[in-house]
């Protein structure tokens, strides 16, 4: 056995070897994942959308599912709300404001609490799915889940980023602040906006997308991202990979708008600073070669930038 995951899980992988049934696999999802994720359009989108999951090797999907806590994806992490009445709430932080939060729950449940009823919240090194899960889910079981969620091709974009409360938090490095902002979102409600100079995350929970020059199902070249300021002079993005940000002297995985004034070499995405939204789109592979996208680096030169609809695409 190769890792400890497989060790620990010898039963369900050695069932990867026999023959699944992708349609009992549909009635698995059914009763036991839909209460939380989507999937060929059913289910409840409380944790991630499981539509582009058909690239990924069976060992890795099924890693994720008898082990979720292992690897959270961005934007999903289960918060624990304590009010002054003594009640506790979990969930994913689907929305906050200035008066109030939003967690949402299995089967779609949302609970909105008022902050001044707030005693504590915490953000838990765990996912909504049950510690138990493993033991519930027998092996065949997950055999015949892995042939269902990989019966459907996998879509030609994948979403980064676009409203996911949780995802500035994880931004946890850098000089500045990260901050979910509802003031006005390129492709919805709210972005993601960044202030002080840099926000930056070498390793993102879940991320380990493969850029490719002809990317197959589960690989990707391109990113689409929408960008704009407040009172700065430039802003920057920057692509860790694996595990890595690009070395300042040399430009590559490194796009600005406006003006550089960081000393970095960088490709210039458009001369004037975005004062509204600007959506890019970026060929990743083009200068870069074949890498895989783990992290991201936000900066602004003074003032504050904004970014929203990050998306990874297979064609521009």
């Amino acid at each position: 056995m190769g890792t400890d995951g497989e060790k620990k899980f010898a039963r369900h992988f050695a069932a990867l070897r026999g023959k699944a049934d992708a349609r009992r696999g549909a009635q698995v999802f059914a009763t036991q994942c839909a209460t939380c994720h989507v999937f060929a359009g059913k289910g409840f989108g409380v944790g991630p959308g499981l539509d582009g999951e058909a690239g990924r090797p069976a060992e890795s999907l099924l890693l994720d599912i008898l082990d979720p806590g292992q690897n959270l994806t961005a934007g999903y992490a289960t918060f624990l709300a304590k009010t002054k009445k003594g009640d506790s709430h979990a969930g994913v932080l689907s929305a906050e404001s200035a008066t109030s939060i939003t967690l949402t729950g299995t089967g779609g449940v949302k609970t909105v609490v008022l902050r001044n009823d707030l005693a504590s919240m915490e953000k838990l090194p765990l996912s909504l799915m049950p510690l138990t899960f493993a033991d519930a889910l027998k092996p065949l079981e997950a055999a015949d889940l892995i042939a269902y969620l990989k019966s459907r091709p996998s879509p030609g974009s994948l979403v980064l980023f676009d409203e996911d409360p949780g995802f500035p938090a994880l931004l946890g490095a850098g000089w500045g602040k990260a901050e979910f902002d509802w003031r006005d979102g390129a492709t919805g409600n709210a972005c993601v906006t960044v202030k002080g100079f840099q926000r930056y995350s070498r390793q993102l929970p879940g991320w380990k997308f493969p850029i490719r020059e002809k990317p197959a199902e589960g690989e990707f070249r391109y990113m689409k991202i929408a960008m704009k300021t407040r009172g700065s002079r430039g802003m920057m993005l920057e692509l860790a990979a694996d595990g890595s940000f690009p070395p300042e002297s040399m430009p590559i995985r490194t796009y600005y708008a406006g003006e550089n004034s960081t000393g970095w070499k960088s490709n210039e995405l458009a001369r004037e600073i975005p004062h509204k939204w600007q959506t890019f789109t970026i060929d990743l592979w083009r200068g870069n070669g074949d890498f895989n996208l783990t992290g991201m680096a936000f900066t602004v030169m003074g003032g504050e930038a904004s970014y929203d609809g990050i998306e990874l695409r297979r064609k521009p």
